[in-house]
């Protein structure tokens, strides 16, 4: 790597780690390299340049962001090591969910798109009607014997065609979320 120091900051949830990212950037002269949304509301940004410019920031960061949210951890790594930039890659930071590119200079309105796209692959047609099976009310307005048919459509993999057949509303409307959040569609 060619840069002196390393910085990443932890937060919960995505403003939160906006709001980091910017007081970073304007609190020192250190590069934004990107974001990952790790699961259950986390993100990482990771940032780099000189020490005292990423001691600096990740301060102001982690100050900015605890006023929005909540900071996780944070994390200064002077003089990286040769080969640390492979960890950062495979751990997956500058990619989204579906492994796209994420630049810091992507507009806003392309990170709307993906959100929207995401939003249109969690419908589906069933009995005759579109169904967002992210939506928990949606999925309530079903009937069991539907939302079993539902299930078995879906293939769900971490049921089986018993657990189904026995299964509770609320249980199959967890399964079906659950489904959607782990993006097996």
């Amino acid at each position: 790597m060619d840069y002196k120091a390393l910085g990443l900051i932890e937060t919960y949830g995505y403003v939160a780690a906006i709001e980091a990212a910017d007081a970073c950037v304007k609190a020192a002269n250190v590069n934004l390299i990107g974001y990952k949304e790790v699961t259950g509301g986390i993100v990482s940004i990771i940032l780099q340049g000189d020490l005292s410019a990423v001691k600096s920031s990740i301060e102001a960061g982690t100050i900015a962001a605890s006023i929005l949210g909540k900071v996780i951890s944070t994390t200064v790594i002077p003089r990286p090591a040769e080969g640390l930039e492979k960890i950062i890659d495979d751990y997956g930071f500058n990619k989204n969910k579906s492994n796209k590119l994420v630049k810091i200079e992507d507009s806003i309105e392309d990170v709307i798109e993906d959100k929207e796209k995401d939003e249109r692959e969690s419908t589906i047609e069933f009995e005759g009607k579109t169904i967002n099976l992210s939506n928990e009310e949606e999925l309530r307005e079903l009937k069991v014997v539907e939302l079993r048919k539902l299930a078995r459509q879906l293939s769900i993999t971490y049921m089986d065609s018993n657990e189904i057949k026995y299964a509770k509303k609320n249980e199959l409307i967890s399964a079906i979320l659950l489904y959607v959040k782990r993006g097996e569609e």
